[in-house]
């Protein structure tokens, strides 16, 4: 995780709500939702099928809005 700052992560926890207990930390971030950025990362096309909160519909596709997802995918 050195490549992420543990403090904002520590943040985003308290602030998300996530219906899967933040399994993508409890793995140090290495297997997370597969998601395809678009518009120089400003949004996050979903690539997954199951269930997640932050799994939004905008017409034929599925963008992600997870916080969190976010930010990793930003500071990647």
């Amino acid at each position: 995780m050195s490549a992420y700052d543990e403090t904002w992560i520590a943040e985003l926890k308290k602030q998300t709500e996530c219906t899967k207990d933040f399994l993508c930390e409890s793995n140090g971030f290495k297997d997370l939702c597969r998601v395809k950025p678009t518009a120089g990362k400003q949004f996050l096309v979903c690539l997954e099928q199951a269930y997640c909160s932050y799994r939004v519909s905008f017409g034929e596709t599925n963008y992600c809005r997870c916080p969190m997802r976010d930010y990793l995918n930003r500071n990647e």
